[in-house]
């Protein structure tokens, strides 16, 4: 191959290209776009859960204090068992 056809070549590559980058570098943008709106929701979730741990917590520490933890505990327990027997 000679250097002319060469860059002839390299002309059509780079002419191909340009066409078709606008159209990549949208969907690429569009991706991103749906990628930081999964995120956004992901860590929306995270901090329910947390919100929701953290209260799971006070609410065991505050039964823990009144004496009421054992009973907490037994009485979902002796359900879950009588429903397993119907």
């Amino acid at each position: 191959m000679t250097d002319k056809e060469n860059n002839n070549t390299i002309r059509n590559l780079t002419g191909e290209y340009k066409k078709i980058e606008p159209d990549c570098r949208e969907e690429v943008r569009a991706q991103l776009e749906r990628m930081k709106k999964l995120c956004k929701e992901r860590n929306i979730l995270y901090e329910k859960q947390n919100d929701l741990k953290g209260q799971k917590w006070k609410i065991e520490k505050s039964l823990e204090r009144s004496g009421m933890w054992g009973v907490a505990v037994a009485v979902p327990y002796f359900f879950v068992e009588n429903e397993k027997w119907k």
